[in-house]
């Protein structure tokens, strides 16, 4: 496993130019559509047929029904027509043949590559959702989405573009090639003769084309990213009166992707022009030699007529080139990119095996010590113990330690040193599936999704709605979400900003309700909720926590006045133990703390 961070790793895969290893990975989900890609292999090979052989036909037509062949017994008119509508008719369906296998060819190529894109979007967001939150939370969100979408886009932009191309005009070159020599080798060569500088001018211009196609995206991407941090922060542009700094920033910005896009820009317009010119040389070519061996009686006008039409076609792919060297640079960049997500594992192992169907909810630390940065420790060597059914609320001024301690125990994190248990036996022995079936907690900033009431409720999992119905009215919901416009069925919008942060910490009580987990956490559960919601929780968290082991963080110690114990943390040790009166007839840290909230709560309501 990797320590580095996935945007480094992202830079530094990004410096290859064509990487064989990506090929192959990509090429590997062709696994399981063996039968769709030979199919469309067939519609290639017969679409490519019928390409090559319409020329041939025209030649024919020419040589044998169009022009009186010298020395040779002139056909009758009828015979001249017959055999050119024949003909005619043979190059229709030469034509209709093509259309169709070539359709068919297209269709199962978008088929197979919407197929890949859908197992490796699976495979990318299956190894996403196991991965620990060290490595979600230290990876900018809007990087693995892109990884999923965009860059999963452009290696369907590789099947589609790329390699439907390069199958193609590799056929379609070579079958050309093959065609020439048997149709006249001495035609055939004069147009070989013509092909070295073409091909010195390719590879050239394929180097090219990488660095100027790099230099354009890094640029676009340093200006993607000035707008996005300027506009996010503009109101601290404007307060500070930055904004004609922050306007030379992206002008200077905006004129290097300038720079680059110009130099793409006359890479493109000297390629096509220089392409074109070599064609019209090498027709020329074709022309005057084939003109002097049509005199001389070696070759026929019809063969002449075909080579032009082929040698033009030939060109063709040539013409394409840079366009589909871009793509393939693109798609080789979005698949290192993939494919780095992809193969970091930064999960949680998972090798634990129990499994209960129930637990009574004992919690013990054990001289825990944990640190999220190497050396900085923010636990050390914590001990505590929480019996079944016991409610314990942990307090302690900000970076004690509090939310630490519930991220251990739901194993969002591992401990360096030092056991957590429940029930007597060690968290790392429970399977991650049980564990959190067991294990739950309301975060301070509550994650609703976009959709139903009821759905963001059940998570998916099959509940009755009286189930539903009653763990609202258990926690108070049930006034609100009668009046919401449709009820469990008003459809919530993406982070729920159609409710109150109040009603959606409700909604998540409901949820730890309904899902009946043994310990429940409540992670400044009530933080941001007014004072008519907060006496509503009061109400219910009784109901709620009952029967249940609880750990109740928060900073407002009003709402754990009835907790059976408090812990006062600090620079993650236990300083303080005991309950709300015990605590306060000591007179220590806690009793400062309260007295110093209750002065300022005088104060607010004066």
């Amino acid at each position: 496993m990797s320590s580095k961070p996935l945007l480094d790793e992202l830079r530094e895969e990004e410096k290859g130019a064509f990487n064989p290893r990506v090929l192959r990975r990509i090429l590997a989900y062709l696994k399981p559509y063996k039968g769709v890609v030979a199919l469309g292999l067939f519609g290639l090979i017969i679409s490519t047929a019928a390409t090559l052989l319409s020329p041939v036909i025209i030649q024919r037509t020419v040589d044998r029904y169009i022009l009186i062949p010298e020395g040779g017994k002139a056909l009758d008119q009828a015979a001249r027509l017959a055999g050119i509508a024949r003909n005619s008719w043979f190059y229709l369906a030469l034509l209709v043949l093509s259309l169709l296998f070539t359709f068919f060819q297209v269709y199962l190529t978008a088929l197979t590559s919407q197929n890949v894109m859908r197992d490796m979007r699976r495979d990318l967001f299956d190894r996403l959702i196991g991965q620990s939150m060290k490595f979600l939370g230290g990876t900018p969100v809007g990087s693995l989405v892109s990884r999923l979408t965009s860059d999963v886009e452009k290696i369907n932009d590789f099947f589609t573009s790329v390699a439907l191309a390069v199958l193609k005009d590799a056929a379609l070159m070579a079958g050309i090639l093959i065609t020439l020599f048997i149709m006249n080798a001495r035609l055939a060569l004069i147009v070989v003769v013509t092909l070295p500088p073409v091909i010195v001018l390719t590879l050239f211009i394929r180097n090219r084309v990488r660095d100027v196609y790099r230099a354009y995206q890094h640029h676009t991407s340093r200006v993607n990213a000035y707008i996005s941090e300027s506009v996010g922060g503009m109101d601290v542009v404007q307060l500070f009166n930055r904004a004609e700094g922050f306007r030379e920033g992206f002008g200077e910005r905006n004129g290097e992707l300038f720079k680059a896009s110009m130099d793409e820009m006359r890479l493109y317009s000297l390629f096509r022009p220089l392409v074109s010119f070599f064609t019209s040389l090498s027709l020329g070519c074709l022309i005057y030699f084939g003109t002097g061996l049509h005199n001389s009686g070696l070759v026929t006008l019809g063969v002449l007529i075909a080579f032009i039409n082929l040698v033009e076609q030939f060109y063709q792919p040539i013409r394409d080139i840079t366009e589909l060297i871009t793509v393939m640079q693109s798609a080789m960049a979005g698949g290192e990119r993939v494919f780095a997500l992809m193969d970091r594992d930064e999960s949680i192992p998972d090798e634990g095996t129990w499994a209960p169907g129930e637990v009574k909810g004992d919690l013990a630390f054990d001289r825990v010590r944990f640190c999220y940065k190497e050396n900085e420790p923010v636990l050390r060597g914590l001990s505590f113990q929480v019996k079944a059914g016991e409610t314990l609320a942990i307090v302690g001024t900000t970076g004690a330690g509090k939310t630490t301690v519930a991220n251990l125990l739901a194993r969002f994190w591992d401990r360096q040193e030092g056991s957590i248990s429940l029930d007597g036996r060690d968290i790392r022995d429970y399977s991650l599936h049980s564990l959190r079936n067991h294990i739950q907690s309301v975060q301070q900033d509550v994650t609703l999704f976009a959709g139903t009431v009821r759905e963001n409720i059940a998570l998916g999992k099959d509940i009755s709605d009286e189930e539903i119905g009653r763990a609202l009215e258990i926690v108070r919901a049930d006034h609100f979400v009668k009046e919401l416009p449709y009820g469990l069925d008003t459809t919530l919008t993406e982070g729920a900003d159609n409710i109150s942060a109040g009603q959606r910490q409700l909604l998540s009580f409901a949820r730890i309700f309904v899902h009946n987990p043994s310990v429940v956490i409540l992670d400044e559960a009530t933080s941001s909720i007014d004072t008519q919601t907060e006496t509503w929780i009061q109400e219910g968290m009784a109901n709620l926590l009952r029967d249940r082991t609880a750990l109740v963080i928060a900073h407002r110690l009003s709402t754990i006045r009835n907790a059976d114990r408090i812990l006062v943390l600090g620079k993650g040790v236990l300083l303080e133990e005991g309950s709300h009166q015990e605590l306060i007839d000591k007179g220590g840290i806690y009793f400062n703390l309260y007295k110093l909230q209750y002065e300022q709560s005088q104060e607010g309501d004066s």
